[in-house]
């Protein structure tokens, strides 16, 4: 936690953004600070083993 948010992140491999941040949800990872009173930000996010860097990104809310 960093102030007035939360941050989760779910990292793939080889995979896309969208699959990682599916899964937060999917799993519910964020209820357990959803009454903190805290802004919750999702976050997915794919590494290229190929490229061996990130290439794909995106933030939501649990909403």
């Amino acid at each position: 936690m960093c102030g007035e948010w939360v941050y989760h992140y779910e990292f793939k491999i080889n995979r896309n953004a969208e699959c990682a941040l599916d899964q937060i949800k999917k799993k519910e990872y964020f209820r357990k600070y959803q009454h903190s009173g805290k802004r919750l930000i999702l976050i997915g996010a794919n590494f290229n083993m190929g490229t061996r860097q990130l290439d794909d990104g995106k933030g939501s809310s649990p909403d």
